[in-house]
């Protein structure tokens, strides 16, 4: 099963991406990130369930996202709510240049972002819930 990353953009180089967690600490650069797919295109028979990580009541779980159409995708979480999200592809693909060997494919050429954030915004406030995508310390999150 394959994983949505949580990336930034790597600073002053166009198209490489790495994890948050892998800023130099020195050089102060803070940088908003984005959910990304990783796989060679919407086709790719590999890419119909994606790992989600997600906070829920300040504990990582892992959800699924499971594709509906070429470039939809929706996450059932139950009581909390069902989410969806659209899958962008970016201009420059975006390739992992970061040391971590959690990541299988580095290329990462789509973008997920959500249909309805308000939905996102009321799984926030009302359950403590809010995803936040893989990183190499997801495990230390507690």
């Amino acid at each position: 099963m394959r994983t949505v990353h949580y990336m930034i953009r790597k600073p002053g180089v166009s198209g490489e991406t790495i994890y948050p967690s892998e800023l130099d600490d020195d050089d102060g650069y803070y940088g908003i990130g984005s959910f990304f797919l990783s796989g060679f295109d919407e086709w790719d028979p590999l890419d119909k369930v994606y790992s989600f990580w997600a906070i829920h009541e300040g504990r990582p779980i892992e959800t699924m996202l499971e594709r509906r159409t070429a470039a939809t995708y929706f996450v059932d979480v139950g009581r909390i709510g069902q989410f969806g999200f659209k899958a962008r592809r970016v201009g420059v693909p975006a390739v992992y240049m970061g040391t971590s060997s959690a990541i299988n494919d580095p290329l990462l050429i789509r973008q997920l972002a959500p249909i309805d954030q308000d939905s996102l915004e009321r799984a926030v406030r009302d359950f403590d819930f809010y995803f936040v995508g893989f990183t190499p310390n997801i495990d230390q999150i507690r």
